[in-house]
């Protein structure tokens, strides 16, 4: 049996999202995004692993989604803490194209950065075992 924490809440999360999100699209947003994606244009899209490890930074990735447009749909398909291998589904996006666009780079950072970190850490308790 595998014991993870609890998801952190929302008021944890909300000020390191904010501030990620507000560093990645500034005071204009995302120019390019609105600029070249129609307004109604909807996406589905897949986050996915590239490479074998440890997957984490979900929920702080899921509030960044939510920060940007809390109606795109997200299917959270693995835990954090679930081990991965190159291909494994690990959410699936479902909304408007520009929502997904804007809110993707910083989910991407969050995942990518806290997988790497759980990654190395489950190597190292392996090491050690």
């Amino acid at each position: 049996m595998k014991l993870l924490p609890p998801p952190l809440p929302a008021i944890i999360l909300d000020p390191i999202v904010r501030l990620a999100l507000s560093e990645d699209l500034g005071r204009a947003g995302d120019l390019t995004t609105d600029a070249t994606i129609a307004p109604e244009t909807q996406l589905s899209v897949v986050i996915a692993a590239r490479q074998p490890g440890v997957i984490a930074g979900l929920d702080a990735a899921a509030h960044a989604l939510t920060l940007i447009d809390p109606s795109v749909e997200l299917d959270v398909r693995m835990d954090d803490g679930t081990a991965v291998k190159p291909g494994d589904v690990v959410a699936r996006l479902d909304g408007s194209a520009r929502s997904i666009l804007t809110a993707e780079r910083t989910m991407l950072n969050f995942i990518g950065r806290l997988s790497a970190v759980a990654t190395m850490t489950r190597n190292y308790v392996a090491k050690i075992s």
